[in-house]
This record gives structure tokens, C-alpha cells and sequence, in this order.
């Protein structure tokens, strides 16, 4: 059962998985099911970025801009969302070491980190300009649903002309001139002060790498180090003042990520810290019935123990940051075979 507050981009992609896997001429494998868990193409930006592609097709860019390198990324973007970054954790890498990005990763980083500020200026300038023009600023709809929202008068244009059921026009400064200059606020907000711990004023769109942004905190119930980690468990910041480990993943993507330091931010970036997030999977697992019994993987975010200096306290991180597993113990003779020493303190 999939409740009214459930991530319906996530389902959608769950789903376009699924129906290709069982359309398809061969067997579905646990690797398959391991893949879909590690995807991070953001459906919306799937939904959308063609549309707004087609719009700034119209619109003359200046040779080598910041502009024409951003749409120059996005025209080839596979909505996927890389760190980009050798100390960032992506599905795939070595979870023992740090795993160069290559150009195809570097590139759909970038185009991630775009787009999640071009979608932040565009929930800005259409929902939140139209309310906050006609006395409904402090009370503004929540990110998600302001993406929808948008999405909406986006996709419906030629039909409605950003024209609500309430009468408000949502584009107030026009539309191409809305989408354009979205994207202008975007780029000049990347290379702002705002965001020079992650970017150091760069003009470069190659240098906004996705994983200085998208962060995640494993927070203890004390929320003090060396308990939370990084900072505890043997990991540390990303950097002095980009706190948490850098991580793939995005808005409602399948391997859950969403950035959700603030609710009513969530798709606005309202600062450099409002892409973190703090929650995912609380265990992957990947089971399939064999003739001879269940043959399962799986893996947890930390470890098998609770205790801070305890061996295991955060024993499983690497392999679920990077989406990978370990054999699940099913019977009471696996689970003495994979039996690990008790430690006393």
C-alpha cells in the first residue's frame, strides 16, 4: 500500500523498472533488484528538463558562458546523480578505497547540481513569487508540493498559459523570461559567496560537483560527537564547513535520499546546507528462492553494534554507502558460521 504521502517520483521510477525487467526476454536476477535499489535518476528532472531545454532553445546564449556550459552538461545528462567526487560514495566504488570519478560521472554531476538549482529558482519564481505578490508569503506550500505545482503549470502551458484554478498567473515575469532567468539565478547563486565553501566562487560549471551539496549526517540520539558520524565510527566531514559524507542520490530518487534538512526547502535551496539529508534505506536486502533454500544479501547503515568504540559500530557503513552487500545469514548454521567475537568492556 502506497499512502497519499509516499514519493511518488520514487514509485514512478520503482515502477518503469520493474515493467522493463518483467517485459524483458531474460530472467530477473538479485543483481537486478540490487540495481534498481541503487538508482538515482531523478524522475522529475526527466519529466521536466526536455521541456525547459526546448524553451531555452529559443533564447540566444552567449558563446562560452556560464549559461551555455550549464545547458551544454544538461543536453547530455542521464539524470543519474554522481558525487563527482574521488572522496564522495557512489553506488559501485570500492567501499574500501576512494574511487576516481571518470568524465561521464564529472559531467552528470554538474548537470545534477544544475539542475537541482534551476529547480529551486523555478519553485521560487512561479509559486512562491505569485503567493508572496498577492499577501501569501508566510504561508507557502511545502517543497514537494510546490514542485508539483510547478510541474504542473510547466507541462500545461500551451493548454492553461500558467494559469491556476484559482485565476493567478504563475508566471508573473513571463514565460520564457521566467525559465531563462531561473536558470541565470541558478549559476550566479553557484558561483556566490553563498556556496564558496563548496565552489570557491568558480564560474566553472564543471567544478560543481553534486556530492559537495547532497551530504548526509548519520545523527546519534545525542547529537554530539564523536557519536554522530562522520566525526565518529572512523569518518570525518566532507570538509571544515561542508558537514556530512558527500553521497549520490537526490529529490525522491529510488535509493530514498532526499534532501530534507527543511521541509518547506527541500526543492528550494535555501542555503548550501539545505540539499543534506539525514535519513535512507534502514536495511537493503535482496532475497531470491532457490531449490535449495533462500540465498539472500543484504546490508545496514552502521554496524551490528550500538557501542561507540565497539569494532562494529559502524562496520557496514562503507558497503551501504557504495550499495553494496554481504551474504544474509538465513539458517542457524550460516549465522555460526559468520559468528563474530564478543567484545567486554
Amino acid at each position: 500500500y502506497l499512502n497519499n504521502g509516499y514519493a511518488d517520483y520514487r514509485q514512478g521510477r520503482v515502477d518503469r523498472v520493474m515493467k522493463g525487467l518483467a517485459e524483458g526476454d531474460t530472467p530477473v536476477t538479485a543483481q537486478d533488484l540490487m540495481d534498481l535499489q541503487a538508482n538515482t535518476q531523478m524522475l522529475d528532472a526527466e519529466l521536466t528538463l526536455p521541456t525547459l531545454l526546448g524553451i531555452m532553445s529559443q533564447i540566444p546564449v552567449e558563446p562560452d558562458s556560464m549559461l551555455e556550459q550549464a545547458l551544454d552538461v544538461l543536453s547530455t545528462w542521464d539524470y543519474s546523480t554522481p558525487t563527482g567526487l574521488a572522496e564522495g560514495w557512489d553506488a559501485g566504488d570500492d567501499p574500501n578505497m576512494a574511487v576516481e570519478p571518470d568524465e561521464t560521472e564529472i559531467r552528470n554531476s554538474a548537470a545534477a547540481t544544475v539542475f537541482a538549482l534551476w529547480r529551486s529558482m523555478l519553485v521560487q519564481n512561479t509559486v512562491d513569487l505569485t503567493l508572496t505578490t498577492y499577501g501569501l508569503g508566510d504561508n507557502l506550500p511545502g517543497g514537494t508540493t510546490a514542485q508539483k505545482a510547478f510541474t504542473y503549470h510547466l507541462l500545461n502551458y500551451e493548454t492553461n498559459g500558467g494559469i491556476g484554478a484559482s485565476g493567478l498567473n504563475f508566471f508573473l515575469a513571463g514565460f520564457p523570461e521566467t525559465i531563462a532567468g531561473s536558470l541565470q539565478m541558478a549559476l550566479e547563486l553557484l558561483a556566490s559567496d553563498e556556496f564558496a565553501p563548496a565552489f570557491a566562487n568558480s564560474t566553472d560549471v564543471m567544478d560543481y560537483r553534486w556530492g559537495k551539496l547532497h551530504r548526509i549526517v548519520f545523527r546519534h540520539p545525542l547529537n554530539a560527537d564523536p557519536f554522530n558520524i562522520p566525526n565518529g565510527g572512523g569518518f570525518t566531514d566532507l570538509a571544515p564547513d561542508l558537514p556530512g559524507l558527500a553521497r549520490q542520490g537526490g529529490f525522491q530518487t529510488v535509493d530514498a535520499s532526499n534532501h530534507d534538512t527543511n521541509p518547506k526547502c527541500s526543492v528550494r535551496g535555501c542555503a548550501i546546507n539545505a540539499f543534506m539529508f539525514e535519513s535512507g534505506p534502514n536495511r537493503r536486502v535482496v532475497a531470491e528462492m532457490t531449490s535449495d533454500g533462500v540465498v539472500g544479501y543484504q546490508t545496514i547503515p552502521g554496524g551490528q553494534s550500538g557501542v561507540f568504540f565497539h569494532p562494529n559500530y559502524s562496520s557496514q557503513l562503507p558497503l551501504w554507502l557504495t550499495n553494496s552487500y554481504h551474504p544474509l545469514a538465513v539458517t542457524e548454521e550460516d549465522a555460526d558460521s559468520v559468528a563474530v567475537m564478543e567484545y567486554s568492556f
